[in-house]
């Protein structure tokens, strides 16, 4: 089980940290038609979304606007950051910038894969353990550590922007490209004359 654990962990924390993910976004259709599913792809004329592992592609001249929804925070304690020194405002944003830069739901996709090859038996003892919110309440003062309430701002700012969106458009793209090219690197590397 501790193996198991560890290969989460790392797992949990590539994934969570180079291939971001939108959630779920409530979308306006100029039919009138509104839906609120998870975005999982973002191209330059359409979007993916995701409901019930059902993907449903739209494109660009049927989208009216997209908003997009906060994650429910409902299930993390701000006030204990209080006896860290830390303001509970502070804390939000934190919490704000993994639901924008897609950390939370990709650790959360992480927990759900991880589970889904855990035999059903032993899968509701695995599940108390990956725990979401305590898992960024965890990581909420390391965020502390190394981010000031402006840098925080200016990081979500970035994130809400075309330019920041777009980051969030290529870079699952550009990590699985970066395999290829790593293999060919190594690949000519180690060729021998």
């Amino acid at each position: 089980m501790k193996i198991r654990i560890a290969m989460f962990a790392a797992l949990l924390g590539v994934s969570a940290f180079f291939c971001p993910l939108g959630f779920a976004e409530t979308i306006y259709f100029k039919d009138g038609k509104v839906v609120k599913e998870k975005i999982i792809e973002r191209g330059s004329y359409y979007i993916v979304t995701e409901k019930n592992n059902i993907p449903h592609k739209y494109f660009e001249g049927q989208i009216d606007r997209i908003e997009e929804d906060g994650m429910d925070t409902s299930g993390i304690d701000f006030e204990q950051f209080k006896r860290l020194g830390l303001s509970v405002e502070k804390a939000k944003l934190i919490v704000q910038l993994m639901n924008v830069s897609g950390v939370r739901s990709n650790m959360q996709k992480s927990i759900d894969e991880v589970l889904g090859r855990i035999p059903e038996a032993q899968r509701a003892s695995y599940a108390q353990i990956f725990n979401i919110e305590e898992i960024i309440e965890r990581l909420i003062p390391l965020y502390d550590k190394h981010y000031s309430e402006s840098d925080l701002q200016s990081i979500i700012d970035f994130y809400e922007s075309p330019a920041g969106k777009k980051v969030m458009e290529v870079t699952p793209e550009i990590m699985k490209e970066s395999v290829g090219v790593l293999v060919g690197y190594v690949q000519e590397k180690t060729k021998k004359p």
